[in-house]
């Protein structure tokens, strides 16, 4: 059937395959490869060629399953080869936010529709529950199926690129077809068709409209049009994206891939010869929100990554209900991700474990029954450097970024966040730069700025976090797994202290889906073996400079021996102890290759009193770790929180708030500002 609203501008070319050619899945069952599994490759115009998965994450070739091209001969491989249209129909976009989720909705849909089948043919002969577990064990047929029950359907249109005019006067229609249980768009047109349809445009609008487009991974399931500053009202939902087009004056024109079942890829240009391909990286950068925005004109705008074809605006709301914590993704003073942790909320998805662990740290702020964040204070150096710290309402914070290291920083309060309800942020950021706006929230006009002149200095540009040592009941240990440049074993990177009390604090690199067993306190001094990186100066003192993470801490002194880190054991005894010396293996000799895997451990003696500080290097695997007897931490923000009191403050209203963190010096905004001007991408979404 030809294909209504064809694009007489834009013609797919034979080989097209989705993004850049690169696959990791069976094209027509789409479950994962493991590596050394058998497959079948198929280049468009020859014979498929049987092979094995290899090392690589991804090919430049479509794939099979042996078993998927027995189940699609002969009806989707007629001639035994493939049509590569199939490749585009069950392509999944990959999106950076979206986790992959074995056990998720498409698994479930797969085995309830299987099941569902089954027991109609039997004509409920065997029952319902035998009929799900034989479901279980044909997820790969049911997936097979779908595709061909839909590839040889009557009427089907062959894929292409289309184009909608949009006009004054002219109403738009959308139809819609369900593949593997998601709605999607399948076609477009300006008369009511019936079955499961929907009125776009009404086409009696005069004025700008706003086009708001939601994604998923296999096509477009929703399109709202609105006019003025309207914008509709949606929840957040996991692996659900929108692209947003705002105060755009028809005539204008809906562009899209049509994949031979239905809409991809839709974008909106204001000329008939325009064509937005955002796998392109040299062209505009997508922008894609985790809920429709505001229709405004933000200032400053948001940073679109250079050379990345995409961006995700994500949504966080502080305080919410059941919060116990809350986590962040840092690359020195940049905010990549924030988490929040606590009962019925999402686990966080680490889409930075691809990055070199050196550059990322993870903070966990651990939150009292009651407390919540109740300010956001930002810390200048003047066209140099910002960085958020959060306060809470009974007097704690957190910098979120390295310590006060120089002098010149000012601070300033830029939100106080509602005390009865939860508060939500966009933030997006671009690598060296992180965006957050929130849309009403009380701030000020024109803050004033406080500077501190702390009685202590400052001595790394680092991650500073410390924890009291008096009252405490159990620690527990932040394990990451091998392998190391050394070899495999299990290195602990932070901890997580609890007190009698109930309180909680962190130090170190935490992530709340790594802690691992509470160990429970069982005297009055607390020992760590750690391995010296010896090329960093440290001050006089109690001062420790650790690579990579301390490899054990316990409670009771440990036995002399010689130790070798393939033994890794984080939190029992070890075997091995000298107090603050190291002991060598003799049997290692120095020029060996085997000599690059030892590491030899020195002991910390740390008394269960004062406070334990952990400072991290940004950029590299050093930390320093620092025994004081003071348990007051050097906490900058208690200078700044002081002085706040005593000066006070002017009223506050409630309007939006957008700042950028990070790099925002004024050459750096100005790189920002160009890439985006070549591209036309701020006008293009009307930003």
């Amino acid at each position: 059937m030809e294909l209504e609203f064809r694009d007489p501008e834009w013609a797919p070319p034979r080989k097209d395959f989705p993004l850049w050619g690169l696959y990791h899945s069976c094209i027509l069952c789409s479950f994962d490869f493991t590596r050394g599994e058998p497959v079948i490759s198929y280049e468009v115009d020859t014979a498929p060629i049987a092979s094995i998965f290899p090392d690589d994450s991804r090919v430049p070739v479509p794939l099979c399953h042996p078993e998927c091209v027995t189940l699609a001969t002969p009806t989707l491989l007629p001639d035994g080869r493939l049509d590569p249209d199939i490749a585009h129909l069950n392509y999944r976009e990959g999106r950076i936010d979206e986790p992959e989720d074995p056990c998720g909705a498409r698994l479930r849909w797969l085995q309830d529709s299987f099941a569902h089948n089954l027991f109609e043919i039997l004509r409920g002969r065997l029952p319902q529950q035998v009929c799900r577990n034989i479901a279980t064990h044909c997820i790969r047929e049911r997936a097979v199926q779908v595709i061909q029950e839909q590839w040889l359907a009557p009427g089907r249109s062959q894929k292409g690129y289309i184009s909608v005019p949009i006009r004054h006067g002219v109403a738009l229609w959308a139809q819609y077809i369900r593949f593997e249980g998601k709605r999607c768009i399948q076609s477009f047109s300006y008369e009511s068709r019936g079955g499961d349809e929907e009125m776009l445009l009404e086409g009696n609008s005069r004025g700008p409209l706003n086009i708001f487009i939601r994604q998923h991974s296999l096509g477009i399931d929703k399109i709202v049009v609105t006019e003025g500053t309207e914008s509709p009202r949606a929840e957040q939902v996991e692996a659900y994206w929108w692209t947003v087009y705002v105060q755009q004056n028809p005539i204008f024109y809906l562009k899209a891939r049509y994949d031979g079942i239905k809409v991809r890829d839709l974008v909106l240009v204001k000329s008939s010869g325009d064509f937005l391909n955002f796998r392109c990286c040299l062209g505009p950068c997508e922008v894609l929100w985790a809920i429709p925005p505001t229709v405004v004109k933000y200032s400053p705008k948001i940073p679109l990554p250079i050379g990345i074809g995409e961006t995700f605006v994500r949504s966080f709301e502080w305080n919410k209900p059941g919060t116990l914590g809350y986590s962040f993704v840092l690359c020195s003073d940049i905010v990549l991700q924030f988490n929040s942790h606590g009962i019925g909320h999402p686990a966080a998805f680490d889409e930075y474990q691809v990055f070199d662990p050196n550059e990322i740290t993870w903070l966990y702020f651990p939150m009292g029954p009651d407390e919540r964040v109740s300010e956001l204070w930002l810390r200048q150096y003047p066209e140099k450097n910002a960085t958020l710290i959060l306060v809470t309402d009974q007097g704690r914070s957190l910098v979120l970024g390295s310590q006060q290291h120089e002098p010149g920083a000012t601070y300033h309060p830029i939100a106080r966040l509602p005390h009865d309800k939860p508060c939500s942020m966009l933030y997006a950021h671009a690598f060296i730069l992180t965006w957050i706006h929130i849309d009403a929230v009380s701030t000020w006009e024109n803050p004033q700025t406080r500077q501190i002149h702390p009685d202590w200095r400052s001595d790394f540009n680092d991650i500073y976090t410390s924890a009291k040592l008096d009252g405490l009941r159990d620690v527990t240990p932040c394990i990451q797994k091998g392998p190391f440049v050394w070899g495999e074993g299990e290195i602990i990177t932070g901890l997580l202290l609890t007190y009698y009390d109930g309180s909680r604090s962190c130090i170190g690199d935490v992530r709340y889906d790594r802690l691992g067993t509470p160990e429970k306190v069982t005297s009055d001094t607390m020992w760590i073996r750690y391995v010296e990186h010896s090329d960093v100066v440290v001050p006089e003192g109690e001062y420790y400079a650790v690579d990579v993470g301390i490899e054990w801490f316990g409670f009771s002194q440990p036995r002399a021996s010689s130790y070798f880190h393939e033994e890794s054991n984080t939190t029992s005894e070890p075997d091995s102890s000298t107090d603050g010396t190291s002991e060598e293996d003799d049997s290692v000799d120095e020029g060996s290759p085997a000599a690059r895997w030892v590491r030899l451990p020195q002991y910390l003696t740390v008394p269960l009193r004062g406070r334990l500080d952990w400072a991290k290097s940004p950029d590299s695997s050093i930390s320093v770790l620092s025994h004081h007897e003071r348990s007051e931490p050097n906490d900058e923000m208690l200078h700044v929180l002081s002085e706040d009191v005593k000066l006070g403050r002017a009223e506050s209203v409630v309007k939006s708030i957008t700042c950028l963190l990070g790099d925002i010096s004024p050459k750096n905004l100005e790189d920002f500002a160009k890439d985006a001007a070549k591209t036309d991408n701020y006008d293009t979404f009307g930003l």
